[in-house]
């Protein structure tokens, strides 16, 4: 049986651009599924992914790796044990979350994680400090930053983006080698680090550029739609 290689991409930023997937992006996609499969990487939850238009995947990663749904006969199913290892640290996010949101942080609600955003909830560098004091034993926080400003990101610390493909790779026999992975922001380095290829759109953080600059990695001249579709590109490249 011929183990097939996995791509994982995020979403916003990566792939889709103000929630617009472009009709030649969604077309290198279909075309690199016949060589590989796409699982999508987000820091949204399932049901944020939802309203966007559909895009061609064999399986999905949310909330930063707290939630993993596997793709089987076109219906996505929540991989129940990985669940059940998020759920040991529900209560202490819960109490976290509600800390914070009592402090008037603006709190986005997910099911096993949640964000905030610093300018949206008008914080300071100072708040921030505060926040990342009090930060709980078993939890992690991770910092992003889009046109909306930065964000706080807060989930188990079983989860991450890089610990799901590692469990993803393992489910499907294939090496971390034969794993490719595209990323734009800093909540997808500890993914880029991990995966044996690493792609980045010429949109991305300086602090991602930096990381593929240094492990070797690809960022694409172009950026938005079009740097999307090259980083597709020299994929598919590489798969051939």
């Amino acid at each position: 049986m011929t183990i097939r290689p996995i791509v994982f991409s995020d979403l916003d930023y990566t792939i889709i651009f103000d929630s617009v997937l472009h009709p030649e992006t969604e077309r290198l996609l279909t075309r690199l599924r016949e060589r590989a499969l796409f699982i999508i990487v987000t820091a949204r939850s399932y049901q944020e992914c939802a309203p966007l238009p559909p895009i061609p995947n064999d399986g999905i990663i949310t909330e930063n790796g707290a939630s993993i749904f596997r793709r089987v006969d076109g219906k996505d199913l929540l991989c129940a044990d990985w669940d059940r290892q998020m759920s040991v640290r529900q209560e202490t996010l819960d109490t976290y979350r509600d800390m914070l949101e009592n402090q008037g942080w603006v709190i986005h609600y997910k099911p096993r994680a949640f964000s905030t955003n610093v300018e949206g909830s008008g914080k300071t560098d100072a708040d921030v400090d505060a926040v990342v004091a009090a930060l709980p034993e078993g939890l992690q926080l991770q910092f992003s930053r889009n046109t909306a400003g930065r964000y706080l990101e807060v989930f188990p610390l079983e989860a991450g983006k890089d610990k799901a493909l590692r469990r993803v790779c393992l489910e499907h026999g294939v090496p971390l080698e034969r794993s490719f992975a595209l990323g734009d922001n800093t909540n997808d380095m500890d993914m880029l680090k991990v995966a044996g290829h690493a792609f980045a759109p010429g949109n991305c953080h300086p602090d991602v550029r930096a990381l593929l600059q240094r492990i070797g990695g690809y960022v694409s001249p172009e950026e938005g739609h079009a740097g999307a579709q090259d980083i597709l590109r020299k994929v598919m490249a590489e798969l051939a």
